[in-house]
């Protein structure tokens, strides 16, 4: 049992290591072998659980879809086995399962997994932490993306009271409501919180997501028949486009610097 248990906890170093380097499918390969191990040492755990939701965000980000699924369906099974239903440390698994389908544009299956993490969140964290704003923006834009319009405008601004602040990033939560208004015909509340997004977006120079919203704004502007008001704002596009390629930016949009984790 001992050394099994070392075992997987060396193929996991291994796995991170690997993780960090990008090389995903020798990180899939070494996080399968060190769930064995663990599996072996312990039956069902919630770490060796940990270790297949993991395998599945690896597979994920591989593209592959249908192993991941499976990765991460197991993983939950086995952590709802050992933890009570509202238990926080199930909310990464539904949160990689929410993922997994919104990355196939399956926003149907995704919604359940999306809806549950928030709950989950809301209940063991405060509405100000990073983990419960993930999910309120995640379940916010599922609903967009299923035209549950008065479903998705309540997720979203529910948010705003504990964002409107300097702990952000409140543009990401603007950036969907302007979108989500703009399905509605709202155009004035659209507009405002295009503005109000592309601000923000400016303000911590985020330029990949700047130059998306002002394309977005852009085409708002032109299906409203502004199109004349659009070429400064698709040649403000293109050079923050174009500055964003030789710099970094985390993908993640809640930076843990500008929340309370």
């Amino acid at each position: 049992m001992t050394t099994d248990l070392y075992e997987s906890e060396a193929l996991l170093d291994q796995a991170i290591k690997a993780e960090s380097k990008r090389q995903f499918s020798t990180a899939a390969n070494l996080l399968d072998q060190a769930i064995k191990r663990r599996e072996k040492a312990l039956g069902d755990d919630v770490s060796v659980a940990q270790l297949m939701d993991r395998l599945g965000v690896v597979l994920t980000t591989l593209g592959k879809y249908g192993d991941a699924e499976k990765a991460l369906t197991d993983g939950l099974a086995m952590a709802e086995k050992c933890l009570y239903p509202a238990h926080g440390l199930l909310v990464p698994f539904l949160q990689h399962l929410a993922e997994l389908h919104i990355a196939q544009n399956k926003f149907a299956e995704a919604e359940p997994f999306a809806a549950r993490a928030l709950e989950i969140s809301e209940k063991t964290l405060s509405g100000e932490h990073r983990t419960t704003l993930q999910n309120i923006h995640r379940l916010g834009m599922v609903q967009r993306k299923l035209d549950k319009q008065a479903d998705a405008e309540k997720t979203l601004t529910k948010a705003l009271k504990h964002i409107d602040s300097p702990l952000g990033p409140l543009e990401e939560f603007k950036y969907e409501l302007a979108m989500l208004f703009q399905a509605q015909s709202k155009t004035a509340e659209a507009e405002k919180a295009y503005k109000e997004a592309i601000d923000g977006f400016e303000y911590r120079s985020n330029l990949p997501r700047l130059a998306e919203c002002l394309t977005s704004y852009a085409e708002f502007l032109k299906a409203n028949n502004r199109a004349g008001e659009t070429d400064s704002l698709l040649a403000r596009a293109k050079v923050a486009r174009e500055a964003s390629k030789d710099w970094h930016h985390s993908p993640d949009i809640f930076p843990s610097t500008l929340l309370r984790a």
